[in-house]
């Protein structure tokens, strides 16, 4: 009973708890975290990129 009842559907329960606290928390909070968990994955991406090129 899942999908179909809200907007957003979690169906694993770890999701769930980790979109819970996303909500708890203030929005700067969670952007600034997605931020910078963003961002790591861009500079290791980057990094991988400029290792193939040598």
């Amino acid at each position: 009973r899942w999908v179909g009842y809200e907007p957003r559907c979690t169906p694993y329960w770890l999701h769930s708890i980790i979109w819970w606290l996303a909500n708890a928390l203030p929005e700067p909070f969670v952007d600034a975290y997605r931020l910078k968990f963003s961002l790591g994955i861009r500079k290791r991406g980057q990094l991988k990129d400029s290792r193939k090129k040598e």
